[in-house]
């Protein structure tokens, strides 16, 4: 079944008496989310333990050579008749892996449905998610779309019966919520095929009120708090720069204990996997760097929650990559690293296993006060600031903007320009 609705049309409402009435039935379901993020959400929404991602749920994972993750479907699904109830589908893509980090035969919307299949005979899915959010990363000259949302590709490709339902209706109009007011304004012009149509909610004159306000807002405790939603990476890094120099005062040292932080790749710990896109808090941190391979490292420890969970993680960080413009080493950076390995560290030359050297697992960090529209998605946060510089966006202003705006779940905001 595909559940379709927009922000504020009840899906929450609806997904917590779909779990309800399974249970009562005695039937087994489990629920999961196309990131950790999203997962994280969906948590709080159900109060349920039964989460995971979908990677999580369907893949076993390997590390390769290369430190690249090698994702084998599971051959077995044990799982007794079972309702399978996936959120934020609308990110799920059916094109094959196209992320560097990640290796799979098959697109995750097409191993997801073996996965099902491979078990009990009864097994359904169900898909919810909201089809005016922006689909997923599409590859070069591809055009992307909803997959897991759109019945006629689902009966096409997979050869199933699907019914179909979309709540049209926006349930918290009445409350008088101006977030929810604006996204279903831009909503009722994407439906019309007005995919540049901009709105703005109401605006403070400057950027540098919008910076005082995220900085009295913000709360080191609460990562769902607040977040600055950008386009371009160059405003992703001008405002956790404007941030931090305001949270922290003009200081040199580019990670402090308090720091939201974001995991720019995979990172292997010892009971299992970190993902790209994971927020922390920085609990620990040792501003000693030590040289290695022509980049500086130092030790921290974050503090990571996913659905009920928190754990903390000590590990060195890269000081190059917390410094870059998009989160990442050079290929000359990398190369030199991997050399300097191979020549100091006896055990991975015989493994090629990257868990076997602290320098090559390192973090990689990006502070975490703003982020892409991309990244953001499928999170919530109470408040949200969204940059308006868009006059450089060529399609889809208004699919960005929705999307943006409705991780807002109290407060929006945006500055004159």
């Amino acid at each position: 079944m595909v559940l379709k609705g927009a922000a504020g049309t009840g899906k929450t409402s609806i997904l917590k008496a779909i779990t309800q009435i399974i249970k009562d039935k005695g039937v087994n379901f489990r629920l999961a989310a196309p990131t950790g993020r999203a997962a994280k959400v969906l948590y709080s929404k159900t109060q349920s333990n039964n989460i995971s991602t979908i990677h999580s749920m369907i893949y076993l994972t390997e590390q390769m050579d290369d430190g690249r993750v090698k994702l084998t479907l599971r051959s077995e699904n044990e799982d007794e008749h079972c309702i399978y109830i996936i959120d934020e589908s609308s990110m799920i893509s059916d094109f094959k892996p196209s992320d560097s980090e990640f290796v799979a035969d098959s697109p995750l919307l097409t191993d997801l449905i073996r996965y099902v299949n491979k078990g009990d005979s009864r097994n359904k899915i169900i898909f919810v998610g909201d089809h005016y959010q922006l689909p997923p990363f599409a590859p070069m000259f591809e055009t992307s779309k909803s997959f897991a949302l759109d019945s006629g590709y689902l009966m096409n490709k997979f050869n199933k019966e699907i019914s179909e339902n979309a709540l049209t209706k926006v349930m918290h109009q009445s409350e008088g919520s101006s977030v929810l007011n604006l996204a279903t304004e831009i909503r009722k012009n994407i439906s019309k095929g007005n995919s540049m149509y901009t709105a703005f909610p109401e605006r403070n004159r400057g950027w540098w009120e919008a910076l005082d306000m995220y900085v009295r807002i913000f709360d080191s405790k609460n990562l769902n708090k607040v977040l600055m939603v950008c386009h371009t990476n160059k405003d992703v890094n001008f405002w956790n720069n404007k941030i931090r120099e305001k949270l922290f005062g003009r200081t040199d040292e580019i990670l402090n204990v308090g720091d939201i932080v974001q995991l720019q790749r995979i990172n292997w710990i010892e009971d299992g996997v970190l993902f790209n896109g994971d927020t922390g808090i920085v609990t620990e941190v040792d501003l000693n760097p030590n040289y290695f391979g022509g980049l500086h490292f130092s030790e921290c420890e974050i503090q990571f929650e996913s659905g009920n969970k928190t754990r903390k993680v000590k590990k060195l960080f890269c000081w190059e990559v917390l410094t870059s413009d998009y989160g990442t080493l050079k290929k000359e950076q990398r190369n030199n690293l991997f050399a300097a390995v191979m020549k100091t560290n006896p055990k991975f030359r015989t493994t090629k296993n990257i868990t076997n050297d602290e320098y090559l697992n390192a973090f990689w960090l990006r502070h975490g006060y703003a982020s892409s529209c991309h990244k953001a998605q499928g999170g919530e946060w109470e408040t949200v600031f969204v940059n308006p510089y868009l006059k450089w966006m060529k399609q889809d202003k208004a699919r960005w903007l929705y999307t943006a705006y409705t991780r807002a779940r109290k407060n929006l905001f945006s500055w004159m320009i």
